[in-house]
């Protein structure tokens, strides 16, 4: 009898002991380890029946089995920042026994940690952040500006030296000796000039009218200018102009260069005209010097410089001048640390007077 109850025993131990491990794997199996984003998988990396047609990792370091709900249970952990066991079976019994203000504390933690996870969760999976053009000129040692090189005073270009003259190339060696660059001139159209910036040809342009249409692709730095438009024709014609109106006749011919705001001012003032639309380096002024056009309009800062360098240009006299345009440069449009270190070099340079010294050597 007495053996035979040492049996007994024996066998209930055993039992119990078989159920205790029979429950640890119940518990096992009803938890989540979680190591970054997930993705859905075939259930390769699972062997247990609730991981088919579950999720896993995209990293095969860090292996995540989820029931084929897709329900998050059991293990919660993020790479090495932190980890959260939740068994749920437990946590709902211990719930049970916990007083009022216990329970609320509970749940405000877990509550915490599940948020703090989904957002750990959501910064692993978000994209780099590029890099600023102020890193890659201080890196390269140059400082890239794109220039059409055909307004003058702005910007002239010198065929025979491939070499650039005028105001913004005078800004431009500035900003680059107090950024400790080199200065590298690209060679750009007015068509083109904002796919430049937008495709990375160049850091900044040189002066361009603030406009709309390239505010919707390109981002501008403060103005530092501004500029006005008057309309010009030669000595011959000057008669036949005395206003905005008298230009906007069916015989009168008016050019303008391809991609410029002078191209877009010129059709939508003068539908009744014969526009005549040449592509850089062509310019709407020599059609009308060559007498193939009749009428060109341009800012009071070419047109300046324009009646001293052609001695038979006329401007023509209007009641006032049209679309005053604060005039600035040219940016990558999300690139804000590179935008605010040249708003606040202009406003550095302008308390200096940097800018009216610049624009007094010009004529501006």
């Amino acid at each position: 009898m007495r053996v035979t109850a040492i049996q007994a025993k024996t066998e209930r131990k055993r039992q119990d002991k078989s159920a205790l491990y029979a429950e640890k794997r119940r518990r096992r199996a009803g938890m989540l380890r979680v190591y970054g984003p997930i993705r859905p998988t075939s259930g390769v990396c699972a062997t247990t029946d609730a991981a088919r047609g579950g999720k896993r990792l995209i990293s095969w370091r860090s292996q995540a089995i989820l029931t084929s709900e897709g329900r998050p249970l059991g293990e919660c952990r993020t790479k090495a920042c932190f980890s959260i066991k939740i068994d749920t079976k437990m946590e709902k019994t211990r719930h049970k026994d916990l007083q009022p203000t216990e329970r609320g504390n509970k749940m405000r933690i877990l509550k915490s940690l599940g948020l703090a996870a989904a957002c750990a969760l959501s910064l692993m999976g978000a994209p780099a952040v590029a890099q600023s053009a102020l890193n890659d000129i201080l890196s390269s040692g140059t400082l890239k500006v794109g220039t059409t090189g055909d307004w003058n005073p702005m910007s002239v270009r010198d065929p025979a030296t491939n070499s650039y003259i005028g105001y913004d190339i005078d800004v431009m060696t500035q900003l680059a000796a107090d950024l400790g660059v080199e200065l590298e001139m690209v060679p750009t159209d007015w068509k083109t000039l904002v796919n430049g910036v937008v495709a990375g040809n160049y850091h900044i342009t040189g002066s361009a009218s603030i406009s709309p249409a390239r505010l919707k692709a390109a981002g501008y730095s403060d103005s530092y200018l501004s500029v006005e438009i008057f309309p010009f024709t030669t000595e011959d014609k000057i008669d036949r102009f005395d206003s905005w109106a008298s230009i906007n006749l069916a015989e009168v011919g008016v050019a303008t260069t391809l991609g410029t705001t002078f191209e877009v001012n010129t059709r939508a003032w003068f539908p009744d005209a014969d526009i005549t639309v040449v592509e850089a380096p062509a310019r709407g002024f020599q059609e009308v010097l060559s007498g193939r056009a009749d009428v060109f309009i341009t800012s009071n800062i070419e047109g300046s410089t324009l009646l001293t360098k052609f001695p038979n240009l006329r401007q023509i006299e209007v009641s006032e001048p049209r679309a005053p345009t604060p005039i600035a440069m040219l940016l990558p449009q999300t690139d804000q640390v590179w935008i605010n270190y040249v708003n606040s070099w202009i406003e550095l340079k302008e308390a200096q007077g940097f800018f009216n010294e610049t624009a007094a050597k010009w004529g501006l």
